[in-house]
Formats: structure tokens, C-alpha cells, sequence
């Protein structure tokens, strides 16, 4: 018998039978890993929905199992986002990005991390615009597509940085991206560094590369359905 503990959040439930569902969760130890929550219309488990941070318990005869959950709530983080259209959005699109982009049962603790984050800010009401701009650009870092911000492609200075390529993914500095203008995202300062104000122009920019690298490497058709809620979500921005 394999067995294993943890704290997560739930990515997706579906209906696996009458009276079971099939649930995926995201952890920090274990990534994501699916599960069948038996029971999973009674009283007691229909609140463990999308978006729930919960103690989890997997069980399987072998490893390359399925598998069974046994599920306690720790925080509704989905209850918190109902009274707002756009943290709802954000939550089930991070969420959605999660399921669809990251392999089973691999470790992304940072990605954890900032994901919780996320979820916390986006059920508390609090600023979290560029956390979700960011939780995008791990995202892509995860997978192995990440964009390279630190430096200047060309000169190798890490200072006024202003432009992305959209053909590297690589940052250019103000003298060398001017020629240029027309073909390059816009760089927003807030992804460089923290504590910098961010406005809401600067977050489009800074969803405008995410969305492009993101769509650019998960083109398949499986994919165009969470980018049409992000697109969505960008819209009522």
C-alpha cells in the first residue's frame, strides 16, 4: 500500500460515479495528483470545491494507481472570491493553468507557494493584480520556458531594462529596443522589481508577454479553452 500526506488546493472535481467524484489537487510536496473522493455528495464533502485548501491523505495499492482521497477543509479560499467577478476569474483561470500545464506528480514548491499566495490575496480583497502577473511568469519559469529579465540580451547590463523580445523572451535595454519600438512588448517595472507601484496599464503589459510566451508554447487545442477565460478575465480588467 502507498500512502502520503500533505496540505493542498483543489484544481478540478469531476463526477466519477453516482455517488464519487474524481479530484485533483495541487501540493507542495507531491504537485499535482488525482484521486477518487468517495462519498463526495454528502453533507460532508460537498464543500471541498475548486479553489479549497485542504489536509489531504492519498491511498493507492500501487504507485501507478489512481488512487483514493480522504479530504479535510483547512480554507475556502473560493467562498471569499463569490462577491467579485474578477478574483472569481483570476482563481479559476490560475487554477485552470495548474491542471492543464504541470505533469502529475512532480514537485513545484515554489509554484506552490505562489499560488497560495495568490488564492489568499484574491479571497481577502486585497492587491493582487501583480501577484497573478507573476504567478504567470513562474508558471512559464516551471515548465522550462522561462523569460530571461535579469539582463540586457545584447549589452549584458542590468539596468534601464524596457523591453521583452518576443522571439527570446529575453529583455533589451531603452538604446537598444528603440529601433525597434513597434516589434517589442513593453517591460513593466513591477517584474523587475518588488515594491514598485503598479498601475493598471502596467499589468496589461505585463499579462500581454505571459499571454503571448504561454499561447506560444501550449498551442494545442486542448489548451484554447482556459486561454479564452484568461483572455476573458484580461478584458474586464
Amino acid at each position: 500500500m502507498i500512502e502520503w500526506s500533505d496540505q493542498g488546493i483543489i484544481v478540478a472535481r469531476r463526477t466519477f460515479s453516482e455517488r464519487d467524484a474524481r479530484v485533483i489537487i495541487f501540493s507542495e510536496s507531491q504537485g499535482l495528483c488525482s484521486g477518487i473522493l468517495a462519498h463526495a455528495y454528502s453533507k460532508k464533502n460537498q464543500s471541498l470545491q475548486v479553489g479549497s485548501e485542504v489536509a489531504c491523505t492519498w491511498k493507492a495499492r500501487l504507485s501507478e494507481h489512481m488512487g483514493s482521497w480522504s479530504l479535510e477543509m483547512m480554507r475556502p479560499f473560493l467562498s471569499g472570491c463569490y462577491n467579485d467577478v474578477k478574483a472569481l476569474s483570476a482563481l479559476t483561470t490560475a487554477l485552470e493553468l495548474v491542471r492543464l500545464l504541470l505533469p502529475e506528480r512532480h514537485p513545484y514548491r515554489d509554484l506552490y507557494q505562489k499560488t497560495y499566495a495568490l488564492l489568499e490575496s484574491l479571497s481577502m480583497g486585497k492587491k493582487w493584480l501583480h501577484l497573478y502577473v507573476l504567478f504567470e511568469l513562474h508558471l512559464l519559469q516551471e515548465v522550462g520556458f522561462g523569460l530571461k529579465l535579469e539582463s540586457c540580451a545584447v549589452t549584458g547590463l542590468s539596468e534601464d531594462l524596457t523591453y521583452v523580445s518576443p522571439k527570446t523572451g529575453r529583455a533589451v535595454t531603452e538604446a537598444v529596443g528603440r529601433p525597434h519600438d513597434e516589434k517589442l512588448f513593453k517591460l513593466p517595472h513591477f517584474m523587475l522589481h518588488k515594491n514598485v507601484e503598479e498601475s493598471t496599464e502596467e499589468i496589461k503589459k505585463g499579462l500581454r508577454i505571459t499571454g503571448f510566451f504561454l499561447e506560444k508554447i501550449f498551442s494545442e487545442q486542448k489548451h484554447k479553452i482556459v486561454f479564452e477565460t484568461r483572455k476573458r478575465l484580461v478584458s474586464c480588467l
